[in-house]
C-alpha cells in the first residue's frame, strides 16, 4: 500500500562525483558487470549471440530503496535530469537517461548500472522494492519532472544509468567463429534513424552496430527512446575512424563488406546470397554512400524502386537489406538452439 507523501523517508543523500571520460577512438559500451548486495548466489553464465557473458537478474530487492522527495526543479541532486532534449549532451559523459517504464525495466535487467530514478508518486512503492540497493531514487510531482526534463513529461519514470564497461570491436569479432553480422553507419545525422536501425539490427540479429563520430549519440535520450532500449544490450561501437577499423576487420578475418545504394549498375540485393560474415555499410541521409565508401566495399547492393523513386529512407533501406542479409545468422543461431 502506498504510503502517504508526508511520511515518504529521506535517506541520507551522498554527494556524487560524475567521471567524465571521453570514449577511446573505437570503444564499445556494454558487457560492464556490476555487482549488487541483493544477489544471493553467482549468477549463471549465459551465451549471448556467441559472445559469454555473466546474465544479471532483477530481483526484488530485501531492502526497500525510500524516496527522497524532491519539490524544486533546481535542485542539484537532479542535474543529470535536466534539459534532455539536447541531442548530443550525453556524448562524451559516463551517464546517460532513459525514459518510461519499459526502457527503465531494461536498463535494470541490463549490465549497464542504474544510478538514480526519477519518478511521480504512482510509481513510487512499485519501484521503492525494486531498485538495487546502491540506486537514489527521487520523487517529485509531475509538473516538477516536466520543468526539470525541458518538456511536458507523462511517462512516470526516469533512470539514469552509467555505461558499462568498454572493450574493443576486435573483442566482438573473436567471439564469433562461424558467423558475424554488423551495421556500419558512418555518417547520420538524425537520431530516430540511428535509434530504428539499432532496433531493426537486434531483433534480425546482428552482432553489432558500428558509428562514425558525427552520428548521435547512441545513448541519447532519442535514440534509446526508438531504439526501445536496444542499445542497451546490442554491441554500440563509436569509432573516430570508421573506415580504418572496417577495412582491418575485413582483412583479419574475411568480412564482406557490403554498400547500400540508389543508383544504376548495382546489383539488385535479393539476386544475390548473403554472406555469413558481412558489415552493411550504410550512407547518410541527403548524399547516401560517398564514394570513398562505395571503393572500399566488396559489393554494391541496391534496392529496385519504381521509375521515378529516387531513394528510400535509409532505416527502411536497413530493414529491407538486413533481413535477407541475416537469413544465415538466424539459421545458425536456429540450429544451435
Amino acid at each position: 500500500m502506498r504510503r502517504p507523501s508526508g511520511q515518504i523517508a529521506v535517506s541520507c543523500i551522498l554527494e556524487q562525483t560524475r567521471s567524465v571520460s571521453r570514449a577511446a577512438p573505437c570503444s564499445l559500451h556494454s558487457r560492464g558487470v556490476s555487482s549488487t548486495d541483493n544477489i544471493e548466489q553467482k549468477p549463471p553464465r549465459v551465451r549471448f549471440r556467441g559472445v559469454e557473458t555473466l546474465a544479471r537478474r532483477v530481483p526484488e530487492s530485501r531492502n526497500r530503496v525510500p524516496a527522497v522527495p524532491i519539490d524544486d526543479p533546481f535542485d542539484p541532486r537532479i542535474e543529470p535530469f535536466r534539459a534532455l532534449k539536447a541531442t548530443n549532451a550525453t556524448r562524451g559523459r559516463s551517464e546517460f537517461v532513459v525514459e518510461g517504464r519499459k526502457l527503465h525495466e531494461r536498463l535494470l535487467a541490463s549490465v549497464h548500472p542504474l544510478v538514480a530514478t526519477l519518478a511521480c508518486a504512482s510509481e513510487i512503492a512499485r519501484l521503492e522494492a525494486r531498485l538495487p540497493p546502491e540506486a537514489v531514487l527521487y520523487a517529485a510531482p509531475r509538473q516538477i519532472i516536466s520543468e526539470i526534463v525541458g518538456y511536458s513529461f507523462h511517462q512516470g519514470v526516469l533512470g539514469l544509468g552509467r555505461r558499462g564497461a568498454q572493450g574493443t570491436l576486435e573483442d566482438l569479432v573473436q567471439g564469433q567463429p562461424a558467423s558475424l553480422g554488423l551495421v556500419v553507419a558512418p555518417r547520420l545525422t538524425n537520431p530516430e534513424n540511428l535509434g530504428s536501425i539499432a532496433r531493426i539490427a537486434d531483433v534480425l540479429g546482428c552482432h553489432g552496430l558500428v558509428a562514425g563520430p558525427s552520428c548521435p549519440d547512441p545513448f541519447s535520450r532519442r535514440v534509446l527512446r526508438v531504439s526501445m532500449g536496444a542499445v542497451l544490450h546490442l554491441p554500440v561501437f563509436t569509432c573516430e575512424d570508421p573506415a580504418s577499423a572496417i577495412e582491418s576487420l575485413a582483412r583479419s578475418c574475411s568480412l564482406t563488406l557490403i554498400g547500400a545504394v540508389a543508383q544504376a549498375g548495382a546489383r539488385p540485393f535479393y539476386l544475390e546470397p548473403a554472406p555469413t560474415r558481412f558489415a552493411l555499410v550504410l550512407g547518410d541521409e541527403d548524399r547516401g554512400l560517398d564514394l570513398d565508401w562505395q571503393a572500399r566495399c566488396n559489393q554494391l547492393w541496391t534496392i529496385p524502386m519504381r521509375a521515378g523513386a529516387s531513394s528510400l529512407n535509409v532505416a527502411n533501406a536497413a530493414a529491407i537489406l538486413l533481413e535477407h542479409l541475416t537469413r544465415p545468422l538466424r539459421s545458425i543461431t536456429s540450429a544451435r538452439d
